[in-house]
């Protein structure tokens, strides 16, 4: 009896990224890691897998988790086909059946290059861009009379 399924449990390494297809259909990605056993000596190595889902409720609940969150993923293992700038490709993913946030990860830290306020990853990347106009000068204020012998 042939069975493919597939559970995760790790960190999600970037925020879900959703994209429309031909099909009408939209395609939704994230990346979960996961530590593999750790040898004495060296550092825990990892497994970063993609995770898609066409389902619109799934992916809903999957697009309010952030980096860092710890969340289980439950699926099958899918060989994906596309065409690519060098041709025809192929990768693997798992395709999502259920997915629950187990953990919120912390929140991120503000620096210099990474703020806490909205990003551009948070604002649409089109704006509309309106015409140039010269920044309108202030209306100078009247000098008052010199101040002399009466």
């Amino acid at each position: 009896m042939d069975r493919n399924e597939i559970t995760l449990t790790g960190r999600v390494s970037r925020p879900p990224v959703q994209k429309p297809l031909a099909s009408g259909n939209t395609l939704t990605t994230w990346l979960v890691v996961v530590r593999r056993p750790r040898r004495p000596g060296e550092t825990a190595p990892v497994d970063t897998i993609e995770c898609i889902t066409f389902e619109d409720e799934l992916a809903a609940s999957v697009c309010q988790w952030r980096p860092g969150d710890v969340v289980e993923v439950a699926g099958s293992l899918r060989r994906r086909f596309f065409t690519a700038a060098g041709g025809k490709t192929s990768t693997y993913a798992v395709e999502a059946t259920t997915a629950h946030l187990i953990e919120r990860g912390p929140p991120p830290r503000p620096t210099k290059w990474r703020p806490t306020e909205p990003t551009s990853i948070d604002r649409p990347r089109h704006r509309e861009r309106l015409p140039h106009t010269p920044p309108t000068p202030a209306p100078e204020e009247p000098v008052p009379p010199p101040r002399g012998p009466a």
